[in-house]
């Protein structure tokens, strides 16, 4: 007796279109079907899929949203299917900074922005990243330096240096994102440029820039 085809919506499962059709022409919810694989409590892969999705209405992005304990309150969405999705969320930040990081020049906001624009912008709360540089302008590693709360991070010119001399490098950026999506920067965030300018001149180690990370859009105090 043959296999039983499942059908998806009119179209056999999300396996199979993926491999006849490829990726690019699945759903979001079908996409998660393929990595939540098997339904449980009373739901199939789609419907926990969906309940997923429709979320507070924020589609993909409950992935970086919620955490695991948060994913665990849906129904039929256990510690596992939970994990699966949190890492599946991660593997994609990484994705798009992978591609990215070759692009990246140290005198172009715009491209440092990019780079850090998918880790920065989903955030809750305000993150400040150190971003490092040879002496050539070559990136070579970043730190997370301070995470703060809804509204502000607490930035430490000392923790910034310390770990700028830990990682031989010559030259500085720095980064934070605003939860609201609007970059436009405070007076605190003015404030903090000019201590960490300032500290990275007497250290030898100059600032080149502080970017402000919105939701897909950026402030940059060297471009302005």
């Amino acid at each position: 007796m043959p296999k039983e085809t499942k059908v998806w919506d009119g179209v056999v499962d999300p396996d199979t279109k993926a491999l006849k059709l490829g990726f690019e022409q699945l759903s979001d919810s079908e996409l998660l079907a393929i990595v939540i694989r098997t339904g449980s409590a009373g739901h199939n892969a789609a419907e926990l899929a969906s309940l997923v999705l429709s979320h507070n209405g924020r589609q993909l992005l409950n992935l970086y949203d919620m955490d695991v304990a948060q994913l665990m309150r849906l129904p039929g969405i256990g510690r596992t299917k939970a994990l699966q999705l949190k890492a599946v969320a991660e593997a994609a930040k990484r994705l798009s900074r992978s591609k990215r990081q070759p692009k990246m020049h140290f005198d172009e906001a715009a491209s440092v922005a990019a780079y850090y624009m998918e880790q920065l912008r989903h955030e809750q709360q305000e993150k400040l990243i150190a971003s490092f540089f040879d002496a050539k302008g070559a990136f070579i590693g970043d730190a997370c330096v301070s995470i703060g709360s809804l509204s502000r991070a607490i930035v430490s010119p000392r923790d910034i240096f310390r770990t700028a001399i830990r990682n031989n490098a010559c030259f500085v950026s720095i980064l934070h994102n605003h939860p609201s999506g609007d970059p436009t920067p405070s007076g605190e965030d003015d404030e903090a440029t000019r201590r960490v300018a300032a500290c990275g001149s007497l250290l030898d180690i100059p600032l080149l820039d502080h970017i402000i990370i919105g939701d897909n859009t950026f402030f940059s105090y060297y471009e302005s």
